[in-house]
């Protein structure tokens, strides 16, 4: 109905999304929108107002860390990378960066923003990387956190504090991430340094 009112009456802003949008909250309307795309008949409509509500975000001006408390991931009741809304919001993040380089950022920097502490960060991505079901997304971001702590040659010291290794066992995810960022770290020093010709 609200797309043929759109072609009626052309120059309108009225779309399914910006209605469902007055009757519903951002979180329980991506809920539903989940639900939808799991079922055969709604499915393609699902995926349409999924994009929709994403570009509805992105005009209205909200950045990925409001976005995050507009699905209320802040208050989430399980751990965050098992609600099905952190997927909704960790594809916001790229759709948003990639309209706003200079201002968005990868999935860790959006998540630091939100995270006004780096061990909490550290701990509940560790936790999520015990867990079969977010093994995959916790591995990509902790991977990428170790990363950034070779390239800024971050204190082993301080990457040890972060990972909470004190008193992990050999098989620990911490203490083994501790001991592939300590061989990085050496490897990265050990380089030779490159000189440029003249």
């Amino acid at each position: 109905y609200t797309e043929a009112f759109s072609k009626i009456h052309y120059g309108t802003k009225i779309t399914t999304i910006s209605v469902l949008s007055k009757y519903y909250r951002d979180d329980v309307l991506a809920k539903m929108i989940l639900a939808a795309m799991k079922s055969p008949g709604t499915s393609d409509m699902a995926t349409r107002l999924f994009t929709d509500q994403m570009r509805t975000w992105y005009f209205r001006k909200f950045a990925p860390e409001h976005v995050f408390k507009l699905l209320r991931l802040d208050q989430t009741k399980v751990p965050l990378l098992e609600n099905p809304l952190f997927n909704v919001w960790a594809r916001f993040v790229p759709h948003y960066r990639s309209l706003r380089p200079k201002e968005g950022g990868d999935l860790l920097t959006e998540l630091k923003k939100v995270f006004s502490d780096e061990r909490e960060l550290i701990t509940m991505l560790v936790q999520a990387w015990n867990v079969p079901k977010t093994n995959k997304s916790a591995m990509q971001i902790l991977s990428a956190q170790l990363d950034r702590w070779v390239s800024a040659k971050t204190d082993p010291l301080v990457v040890f504090y972060l990972l909470r290794a004190e008193g992990a066992g050999k098989k620990d995810v911490r203490k083994l991430l501790y001991e592939e960022y300590r061989n990085a770290l050496a490897r990265l020093m050990k380089a030779p340094v490159r000189r440029n010709k003249i």
